[in-house]
């Protein structure tokens, strides 16, 4: 029980890379836990009390994506932003929804958010 890789069956032709596998066990371990220990980090930084009521849900958004990631990654948040306007508000039979959201727009409005003063974090 304490030596799982003595549990393989050693005639399996999956067995030398089963006990590879189990050996890797610890460092991956390892390794998944110095990046959850780095993202609660992240998130204690990402409190929502710290932000003012009066920031709109969008640059909240982009403000996560920037810090969380270093990266603004607008083309990919269109994209998710689009996605969920599809699911929760799916276009009509035969119909073809133009996209609310693109990468341009979101550039733009993270541009003027930092242009602005008087919002914090600006970066």
């Amino acid at each position: 029980m304490l030596a799982p890789e003595n549990q393989i069956d050693k005639k399996s032709p999956y067995a030398e890379a089963a006990r590879e596998s189990l050996q890797n066990v610890p460092r991956r371990m390892r390794f998944w836990a110095k990046g959850l220990q780095e993202r609660f980090i992240v998130m204690e930084r990402l409190d929502r009390s710290v932000f003012p009521r009066d920031w709109k849900p969008l640059d909240y958004l982009q403000w996560i994506v920037e810090h969380g990631t270093r990266s603004p990654h607008d083309r990919l948040v269109a994209d998710l932003l689009n996605l969920a306007d599809d699911i929760l508000n799916p276009a009509k039979e035969g119909e073809q929804k133009n996209p609310k959201f693109n990468e341009l727009m979101l550039t733009q409005q993270r541009t003027r958010r930092r242009k602005d003063k008087t919002m914090p974090f600006s970066t």
